[in-house]
């Protein structure tokens, strides 16, 4: 994956994904939300155009720095229970 920043304001941040399919920036999209962000995954069409999160606000980098770690710290808790259901 290649992040590729396409504006960094004090209140909107956009960002590119290269080489990523729909399924991390939606991760990051929801997870933004929950942590009180307003961030949005955009793919305007899956064949010509890369996926990019918009992350919008005040705190527009670190809502979108946020969202991050809490994806990246589910996706360390469903590791843990899968490698725990195969044990069984």
């Amino acid at each position: 994956m290649h992040i590729e920043v396409l504006e960094n304001t004090k209140e909107k941040v956009k960002i590119e994904l290269t080489g990523e399919n729909a399924s991390l920036p939606q991760a990051v999209a929801t997870a933004g939300w929950s942590v009180g962000g307003e961030i949005a995954a955009v793919q305007e069409h899956p064949f010509v155009e890369q996926p990019k999160l918009i992350s919008l606000g005040s705190n527009a980098l670190k809502n979108l720095e946020k969202a991050a770690e809490k994806v990246v710290s589910e996706c360390e808790e469903l590791e843990a229970e899968v490698k725990k259901a195969l044990k069984k």
